[in-house]
């Protein structure tokens, strides 16, 4: 498999935009900033942090501050904030295309005034490049060269031996307006064992917080380089390891070692990946089980108390036709697919059986 670099985190605030209408703004972003239909968003009334509300599709989540003395409107100085984590990044790839990906949305989002408060980019290593081990025995031999004053390593095992749940190594704090380097065993976290994973798949990731964030985002897209560039030249500015052999008392002055400088000639050989995941029946109905399965309940309760079960259930069927009536030959494609292997797969069960 291939090294890959992904943008795995992304937060921003926007707070001059030219509404204060919640729906026109809403409607704005989705159209011409997520490039995402506007009708696959649902409202929450509710938030977090300084928040009270938010539209979400799925992951992808856009945060405001309702004003209730001014029906509609939110409170400009708090802002529009939206907020992409690992899954979201995942989620908004679907709908890019050649003519609007990362790169057009991060320049999007800066042309509006954004403030970038996360920016997070994850190299995802497949041929044992980085070793945690490695990195933590250079670390506390004190041949590692960085600004930051905090190490974490974390390691977690089963109680009576010495199998690994998880192992990672953080240097630099979460938050404020720094930066953080985080390495970690990403097949454990998936609790992976797949023969697709034979050398392993550790995972790099470059957090930058605050100030960080946004002056970050500014020079990827003023510089117009690449997100590959972006991530190693930043990585060997916030962090290096030195030579071993080498007999200088100063260890600033000595050279990086080995290992460290083949990992950052990997970069020639990483492939950005910002391809859409096919949509498959599996991912519909984690969708439905995460952001609708609640709100079809709500419905059928408060028909069952109103209009009896009966009732209830006839409603749900409504509403599951309604949308049926909505697919188009891509989603029954994907049916027809996924009912077929249905079929096969009981049809399995009732042979062995």
């Amino acid at each position: 498999m291939l090294n890959t670099l992904i943008i795995d985190y992304v937060s921003c605030t926007f707070k001059n935009l030219s509404s204060i209408d919640i729906d026109s703004v809403m409607e704005y972003l989705a159209i011409n900033i997520l490039r995402i239909p506007l009708e696959y968003f649902t409202y929450y009334d509710y938030g977090y942090n300084k928040y009270n509300c938010h539209f979400a599709y799925n992951e992808i989540k856009i945060y405001f501050k309702r004003d209730f003395e001014k029906p509609n409107q939110y409170i400009v100085e708090q802002g529009v904030f939206l907020e992409l984590k690992g899954q979201a990044c995942r989620q908004i790839e679907e709908f890019f295309s050649t003519k609007y990906s990362w790169p057009h949305f991060l320049r999007k989002c800066y042309e509006h005034y954004a403030k970038f408060t996360r920016f997070d980019l994850a190299n995802d290593i497949y041929d044992k490049t980085l070793n945690i081990q490695q990195i933590k025995s250079f670390a506390d031999k004190g041949l590692c060269v960085t600004r930051v004053k905090i190490k974490i390593y974390y390691e977690e095992t089963e109680a009576n031996s010495q199998n690994l749940y998880g192992n990672s190594i953080t240097f630099g704090k979460h938050g404020n307006d720094g930066k953080q380097w985080c390495v970690y065993n990403k097949l454990l976290e998936q609790n992976k064992t797949s023969t697709q994973y034979s050398n392993g798949w550790i995972r790099s990731e470059l957090r930058l917080f605050g100030d960080s964030a946004q002056l970050g985002v500014k020079y990827l897209i003023e510089k117009q380089i690449t997100l590959n560039d972006f991530f190693f030249q930043t990585l060997s500015h916030f962090i290096r390891f030195v030579s071993e052999e080498c007999t200088d008392k100063n260890i600033r002055r000595r050279p990086i070692t080995k290992w460290w400088s083949d990992y950052l000639q990997t970069q020639e050989k990483i492939h950005l990946k910002t391809t859409k995941e096919k949509r498959t029946m599996l991912s519909t109905e984690t969708f439905i089980n995460k952001q609708a399965q609640k709100s079809l309940g709500m419905i059928y309760s408060r028909d069952k108390i109103a209009y009896g079960e009966e009732k209830a259930l006839e409603n749900l069927v409504s509403l599951a036709k309604n949308g049926e009536s909505k697919m188009t030959i891509d989603d029954m494609m994907i049916v027809h697919q996924s009912a077929l292997e249905k079929t096969t797969e009981t049809s399995y069960v009732q042979r062995k059986e």
